[in-house]
């Protein structure tokens, strides 16, 4: 069976962790090669943050954002 989830985050919310936590956040919650690809860009990191909290084995991840918000999408299936 074929399922469809959406998570949408606030880029501010990522932007205060990092302020707050700093690297230990960005360890935590990033690997070494999401680090490198988003290059430090807030909105990018959000993006990846929302897919994150998708619990699902994805076939197909769609990652957007704006100045304000981040989204991600996949289609998958369940078990």
């Amino acid at each position: 069976m074929h399922c469809i989830s959406v998570d949408i985050i606030e880029v501010g919310r990522i932007e205060k962790a990092i302020a707050h936590w700093g690297e230990r956040f960005l360890e935590r919650m990033y690997t070494g090669k999401e680090l490198q690809l988003c290059q430090n860009q807030v909105a990018d990191l959000a993006a990846r943050f929302a897919a994150k909290e998708l619990e699902l084995e994805g076939l197909a991840i769609s990652l957007s954002h704006c100045r304000e918000y981040a989204v991600a999408s996949v289609i998958g299936e369940t078990l």
